[in-house]
């Protein structure tokens, strides 16, 4: 039986992190893809723009795929790019770089292409921002209504809500790059998750992880050719996606100097592919506008409570990402983008992901990871690291890891009879001091 699929709209500003997002979307059979718009971000629109199409020819995409051209400008806030980070070209300045696309780009402006596809659709439409909300806050601007009727969920890749910023202290590029907007769309009442700034560094994929599955940093992945498709050196197949994705992993590798990379943008496609691999927390989040070293921060209201005088708690907003399943996230890229081979170790973990990937796509539960017995961590990489960095540890099954609250209990039997010996030995005064030093009273 098969599964109805979910009709996706792309809103890019194209960067490396953004054609990872492109690729899984395109190549993610839960998903028709509508439409895609750019719009300035991490480089100016046409950038963006001539970056997309090459991503949709390496990803086989269609040649009817509507694709638009979009704001330049932010709002408000002055326009802001990071070539140091993308490149000149923001897909890396890879070398060879990709080829000039000769796929067809619409006539209408992005907005007016996106609000029209609304229009016409019989059903609702599920839009995914990658990039500065410009696009989307002018559509809701143009048109609430068509907005508020025909978009099912919005799902953007922006924002934070404890990890800081990366375009500023506590501000996420895509929320600082145009915070208006960002404002607008969080405030238009749409059913709204926040892929956040927090989970975007937890889903990443090893230089080893590359070499296993055959897409080492070589020449062999330097020829994307027109046909997107060859055998790398030891035989396996590769075709376009596969090898832009290594490429641009590998890129990254090298630019930042480190042995990993993120997928960025594609885990907010994961997140609707995959619901059960995150944890969400609905939240009221409002975006700080006017303060000279936070412009740009989703403040995240994270009180469990309050009474007067405090300020009222708002309504509750935005579903946001607070956790992610990493591994598994970047085993659903592997399995759909990179695809290994069949005698690749992570052949037997993506495809379980892939095949369960249609756990739902309504809005993010937290649901504990389905991963069946005995299935291997897709990442090359502990248990315990992956358990140390993201959740606390359980109770003692015989692996010598102790609990949280075990480890508190003998803790405070220790303290408890060193107090009592000192009381004994040194009275009273002394055991005041010792308990005003160790914890402030």
């Amino acid at each position: 039986m098969s599964v109805p699929q979910r009709l996706v709209w792309l809103d890019v500003d194209t960067g490396v992190d953004d054609a990872h997002a492109i690729m899984l979307a395109l190549r993610s059979p839960e998903f028709h893809i509508c439409g895609i718009s750019c719009v300035g971000g991490n480089a100016d629109v046409d950038t963006v723009l001539a970056s997309t199409l090459k991503v949709c020819d390496a990803a086989g995409a269609r040649n009817d795929l509507p694709i638009a051209r979009g704001c330049e400008h932010p709002l408000v806030e002055p326009t802001h790019f990071c070539f140091e980070i993308h490149g000149e070209d923001s897909l890396g300045d890879l070398i060879p770089p990709l080829p000039p696309s000769n796929r067809a780009v619409s006539n209408m402006h992005a907005v007016e292409l996106l609000l029209e596809t609304l229009k016409s659709s019989k059903e609702k439409i599920t839009i995914i921002a990658l990039a500065p909300l410009t696009n989307i806050a002018k559509a809701i601007r143009s048109d609430p209504t068509t907005m508020l009727e025909k978009v099912d969920q919005i799902v953007w890749m922006g924002g934070a809500v404890s990890a800081g910023g990366n375009a500023t202290s506590w501000a996420e590029a895509n929320a600082y790059y145009d915070p208006e907007a960002a404002h607008i769309v969080l405030s238009a009442g749409i059913p709204m998750m926040m892929y956040t700034w927090d989970v975007y560094l937890k889903v990443d994929i090893t230089k080893q992880d590359l070499g296993v599955m055959g897409l080492s940093d070589s020449a062999e992945l330097v020829h994307v050719s027109e046909e997107c498709g060859s055998s790398n050196s030891e035989g396996k197949y590769l075709d376009g996606a596969s090898k832009l994705g290594a490429r641009l992993l590998h890129r990254d590798m090298r630019h930042f100097d480190m042995t990993s990379a993120q997928i960025g943008d594609a885990g907010a496609v994961a997140a609707l592919l995959l619901p059960s691999a995150i944890e969400t927390k609905l939240l009221h989040v409002a975006v700080e506008m006017t303060g000279e070293h936070t412009r740009g921060m989703t403040v995240c209201d994270l009180r469990g409570m309050v009474c007067e005088p405090d300020r009222p708690m708002m309504k509750k907003n935005v579903h946001v990402c607070v956790n992610v399943d990493g591994p598994r996230i970047a085993a659903l890229y592997i399995s759909r983008v990179l695809r290994p081979p069949p005698d690749s170790p992570f052949a037997a973990a993506a495809a379980h992901l892939s095949a369960h990937s249609h756990l739902g796509v309504d809005s993010p539960k937290n649901v504990p990871p389905d991963r069946p017995p005995n299935t291997p961590e897709p990442i090359a990489r502990s248990r315990e690291e992956v358990q140390s960095r993201d959740e606390p540890h359980v109770e003692d099954n015989g692996s010598g890891i102790l609990d949280q609250s075990t480890v508190r209990t003998a803790l405070h039997l220790s303290v408890a009879a060193v107090a009592a010996w000192v009381y004994r030995d040194f009275g009273g005064g002394f055991l005041a001091w010792v308990s005003r030093r160790a914890y402030g009273r």
